[in-house]
Parts: C-alpha cells; structure tokens; sequence
C-alpha cells in the first residue's frame, strides 16, 4: 500500500511538471486563482495520465494482498474459501 501510494505521488509530480505552461499563464492572465488554475488545467491535463497509472498498478497490488491473506491462512492451519 506504501509503495503504491509513493508511486503516485511521484507521478502525480511528473503529470504536473508535464502540463504545458502556456495553459497555465494564459489562465493567469484572465485573473484565475491558484485554485481555479488546479481546477480548470492542472487537474484535466493530469486525470488521464494518472487514471492509467492507477489502471496499471492496482491489479498488482491486489494480487499481493490476495497473496498474503492466503499465506496467513495457510500459516494458521488451512485455507478457508
């Protein structure tokens, strides 16, 4: 769970230093807010990058976490369903 959520956070960073700059000081110009700028560019321009992160990594992290709830069981003397 750890590793994954500093995997995001890293991409998130990545998706954010790739979102194009002329965007960001054209929305600026017309007087947007820091926030209206995460609003309306930062966070459309990164959503798909991070949904594919996400499409990419939670499969394996479920797979770990079916892997070790089967080993626990097995320890304690059976496999249960």
């Amino acid at each position: 769970m750890i590793a994954l959520f500093f995997h995001m956070v890293l991409a998130t960073i990545s998706q954010i230093d790739g979102v194009n700059r002329n965007l960001v000081n054209v929305t600026r110009t017309v007087g947007a807010t820091k926030r209206q700028i995460y609003r309306l560019v930062i966070i459309p321009a990164i959503l798909p990058g991070l949904l594919m992160v996400l499409r990419l990594k939670l499969p394996f992290f479920g797979l770990r976490q079916e892997r070790a709830v089967l080993s626990h069981r097995r320890a304690r003397g059976g496999h249960r369903g």
